[in-house]
């Protein structure tokens, strides 16, 4: 591959396609930066973790002291995202804007937007401008960085400084001054490392990229031992630019600082949401094992989910340039190499994330989208040089443009509407929810005294709104005489809760629960908005729900319905009320304390039994009182738990944490019920403390043949 002349000359020509791409980022961007201006909070790591450390470190002497003011005991959430909490601070003071998400959500922006400056300019130096054009389309149409912007997450941050150290090595030359630009260079890569957790997949494009530079300049060197020393004078350089952020990002505790964040890396991987909530989780998979990973099978469907033109275009790429390989004799030795070390710098970011078994969400798989930018740049590269593909391109013109034509409509059709019907309004559902409250003039507003995603919604309305806006607690939606009633999401299948989340519908209130059950909660609605509950995109950032929707097939048709936040008119609500009363069904159920196990329905579904001994007994067997709805064929089996010795959640008790299955066939099908015993294998010693008793089925969940237990009345034998 020869290296292109440098893209930005003549900068100020209007025929000049840089010209044209910094005018269409210019525009993009700042179009996006309008539209989510006013983006409210949501209860992402950017609140929790990030925002207090950036009001703070003006008054901190180190950077590194951000780790000891927010962090828990042994997880540093804090280390690799210094330079984002740094640039988010800086942010801060230039707007004076210290109670909003607006500094994190420009510091994203603009990383993303010379994110795809920088992808043009570093494509089109490598394959001529034609292609850099095509490489800059394809990411400034996706809507995959553009989660992260929305998101105000570190990736777009670690990625722009990624971009700029590779910018800055290949643009440097032979005179002294130049190697200024290798200083700079390893100070992006530290910047990038410290920017975002995942930039250390980006060390092995930076790995190739050196070797690039390189060995472009020994074929032109006859004493190659000069040569020698001039790349190690040039990694020199670069280790010195890497040292520099790096003493002040760690100074000065410095190899404790290390310590920690190669302590957070392991952590992250050891405890990740499966382990934290593995009571809730063994009725569909076996989450005791703490191995639970979708693999390269939701690698492939998280992929296409994301890249649904991209990811099939790479995967043509890497068939044309493998069948270009093993068929193609004319290939010279040196192209050879070149599209091998392509094809697994392709595929170095996931298979690394594999070789490491990180958390599997999208945000972690972020960095694979360069290199696939990269290798269709490449493959299309390619093409241009074949002189078959030129034969048949001049037989076929106009056809195959009308192929490209539409190719390119269907990619960037489909991301916009995923954007603009999905990503965006979910996104933003607060921010319109805020504004439709403000119209109305609202000052006080009803809300449940407990509902837990409440806290996500009346804490996440805008802030001048929140300052003026009164709440009032209520039970059920029926209390309110008039005046209006604010409904947080009623799926628990919420990217809000998901590591703590039962993932059952929210029943408390009955009321409720009859609006849902007919379909008529609409009817009572001044405004609802699809939150990211309600996304088929969003879900996708949290490891969990991810897996159930990509491996598991758990989503639901009635998600997005039930993800929405709602405002009811409360007079009307009252106005219906015996319209609306519950069945009779459901009222005996509430008053006789029954709930469901295993029906496809979630409302009224038993979440199990809380215990705490206070003094120690032997558990041989588990006694509860249920009965059978319709005519169920599997088995019922019971759980036992504590509470981790290390980490605030529940863990299986021990290996015989599972008692004996009991076949549902032998249930009574009596209202009344009766006495069910669930053996253990062995005897349970239970020291005083708290436990947790779960009942699962093994089969799918059924509204026809489904199981019910009286939820209070369980006893330890």
């Amino acid at each position: 591959m020869p290296i292109n002349v440098h893209p930005l000359k003549s900068l100020v020509n209007l025929r000049n396609p840089a010209f044209i791409v910094l005018l269409l980022t210019f525009i993009i961007f700042s179009a996006l930066g309008a539209a989510i201006w006013d983006i409210n909070f949501w209860p992402s790591d950017t609140e929790v973790y990030y925002f207090g450390p950036t009001v703070e470190l003006p008054n901190l002497k180190y950077i590194s002291q951000i780790h000891e003011s927010v962090d828990q005991e042994r997880v540093k959430w804090l280390h690799g995202k210094e330079m984002f909490i740094l640039s988010a601070s800086v942010f801060q003071r230039l707007l004076h804007d210290t109670e909003t998400l607006r500094p994190f959500i420009l510091v994203c922006l603009l990383s993303a937007a010379f994110s795809a400056l920088l992808i043009y300019l570093l494509t089109s130096y490598l394959f001529g401008f034609r292609i850099g054009l095509v490489c800059y389309f394809i990411f400034v149409t996706s809507i995959w960085p553009y989660l992260y912007v929305l998101f105000a997450k570190h990736q777009p941050v670690g990625l722009v400084f990624f971009l700029l150290s590779v910018y800055f090595l290949l643009f440097t030359g032979k005179k002294l001054k130049f190697y200024l630009f290798y200083i700079l260079s390893g100070m992006c890569v530290c910047l990038s490392l410290y920017s975002s957790s995942i930039s250390v997949l980006y060390l092995p494009y930076y790995a190739a990229a050196f070797f690039y530079k390189h060995y472009q300049e020994a074929k032109k060197q006859k004493k190659k031992f000069l040569f020698l020393a001039q790349v190690s004078q040039d990694a020199v350089f670069i280790g010195l630019g890497f040292a520099l952020p790096f003493i002040y990002f760690n100074y000065p505790h410095i190899l404790k600082n290390i310590k920690a964040y190669f302590d957070y890396v392991s952590i992250s991987v050891t405890y990740n949401h499966f382990f934290y909530n593995q009571r809730v989780l063994e009725q569909w998979m076996p989450a005791h094992e703490l191995n639970i990973r979708g693999g390269w099978l939701w690698i492939l469907k998280y992929f296409l989910l994301i890249m649904p033109v991209v990811f099939p275009l790479f995967g043509a790429a890497n068939l044309y340039a493998t069948f270009r390989l093993i068929f193609n004799k004319k290939v010279s030795f040196e192209s050879c190499l070149t599209t091998l070390g392509l094809l697994c710098l392709c595929w170095s970011s996931p298979v690394l994330a594999e070789i490491r078994q990180v958390a599997q969400y999208g945000a972690n798989y972020f960095s694979s989208f360069i290199g696939i930018i990269l290798f269709i740049g490449y493959a299309l590269y390619l093409a241009g040089r074949d002189k078959w593909i030129q034969t048949f391109y001049s037989k076929f013109k106009l056809p195959l443009i009308a192929g490209v034509v539409l190719l390119a409509m269907a990619h960037v059709g489909i991301n916009a509407y995923v954007f603009s019907q999905d990503v965006y309004p979910t996104r933003m559902a607060m921010t319109f929810i805020s504004r439709k409250i403000e119209a109305l003039g609202i000052d006080k507003i009803y809300t449940y005294k407990k509902n837990p995603q409440k806290v996500f919604v009346t804490e996440t309305l805008n802030k001048k709104l929140l300052k003026k806006l009164n709440f009032i607690a209520m039970d059920n939606i029926n209390e309110p005489a008039s005046g209006y009633i604010l409904i947080p999401p009623i799926t628990g299948n919420s990217i809000y809760i998901a590591a703590t989340s039962s993932y059952t519908d929210f029943d408390s209130d009955i009321f409720l629960n009859e609006l849902v059950i007919k379909g008529t909660l609409k009817d009572y609605a001044v405004a609802s908005y699809r939150t990211l509950a309600s996304s088929r995109i969003w879900p996708h950032e949290e490891e969990i729900l991810s897996y159930r929707y990509l491996i598991l097939d758990h989503f639901r048709d009635d998600t997005e319905e039930k993800g929405k936040v709602w405002l009811l008119d409360a007079q009307k609500i009252r106005r219906d009320v015996f319209k609306n009363f519950p069945n009779e069904e459901y009222v005996y159920l509430t008053k006789n304390k029954i709930q469901n196990i295993g029906s496809h329905t979630l409302f009224y579904i038993y979440k199990g039994y809380y215990a705490s001994m206070v003094e120690p007994i032997t558990l041989n067997y588990l006694a509860v009182k249920m009965y059978k709805t319709g005519n169920p064929q599997d088995q019922l089996v019971a759980y036992a738990y504590r509470q981790d010795d290390k980490q605030s959640t529940w863990v299986p008790y021990s290996a015989d944490f599972r008692s004996v299955p009991i076949s549902g066939a032998t249930l009574t099908s009596d209202k009344k019920g009766d006495v069910v015993l669930f053996k253990f294998p062995k005897a349970l010693y239970l020291k005083p403390g708290p436990y947790y008793f779960v009942i699962y089925r093994t089969g799918p969940g059924s509204d026809q043949d489904f199981y019910r237990i009286y939820k209070d009345l369980l006893a330890i034998k």
